[in-house]
């Protein structure tokens, strides 16, 4: 999932552990309104993130339940979770939804609380040097429309940090890039180096990227 639905992630845990029978893919639709498709998106996140436990019903219909009664027990990946909570709250303050971004606020000190302290200091200094990379800036205008699955790729290889082989435009052989950083305004990019042709810093627009992948190398930033 992308960053921006991490309280949606944390709403929907809560409703798997709350109901007896825990959710289904129907269900997750209807309270966020999504597509099924996205339904099964939240669903493995949830899975990644929680343990759940996973049954047909008496319909043959897939439900997620969680059991552990301390549901904020957290996410093994608790500095992607707080990278969500804290863009999901600068956005509402960006949107001047002001109560929505108390109550996020609220979650997000809620998962700190949970985590041992040298756990809480790491994620947060993580989190913030994720937000930093993203380039997060209020803005006036349309909202950007990012690839989830492209833009998680890049982030895990700038959090890394490594080296992504990227395609790009129409091209056939991949290109190594080492990312530094997303660059948002009118357009998305992707800020990063291509080692083969020297130092600079080239941006390679996100609408044109077909396909981001960690080739596993690690580089020195």
């Amino acid at each position: 999932m992308s960053f921006g639905k991490a309280s949606d992630l944390l709403h929907l845990a809560i409703m798997a552990a709350a109901r007896y029978d825990g959710v289904g893919l129907d269900e997750i639709a209807d309270e966020f309104g999504v597509s099924h498709r996205t339904a099964q998106r939240m669903t493995d996140a949830l899975e990644t993130l929680f343990q759940c436990e996973i049954r047909d019903d008496d319909q043959r219909r897939r439900r997620w339940k969680i059991r552990e009664a301390r549901l904020l027990h957290l996410p093994r990946h608790a500095d992607s979770a707080l990278e969500g909570l804290e863009l999901a709250i600068r956005a509402a303050k960006d949107d001047q939804r002001l109560r929505h971004a108390a109550a996020l606020a609220e979650l997000r000190e809620t998962l700190i609380l949970q985590m041992k302290p040298l756990e809480a200091r790491r994620a947060e200094a993580e989190a913030e040097a994720m937000l930093q990379a993203l380039g997060h800036v209020a803005r006036q205008g349309p909202r950007i429309v990012m690839d989830p699955d492209l833009l998680d790729s890049v982030s895990a290889a700038i959090r890394g940090p490594y080296r992504l082989r990227v395609i790009y435009r129409e091209d056939r052989a991949p290109r190594i890039t080492e990312p530094h950083g997303i660059l948002l305004g009118g357009r998305a990019y992707l800020v990063a180096r291509q080692p083969a042709k020297g130092d600079q810093l080239i941006k390679f627009r996100f609408d044109r990227i077909r396909s981001a992948e960690i080739n596993g190398a690690i580089y020195r930033p």
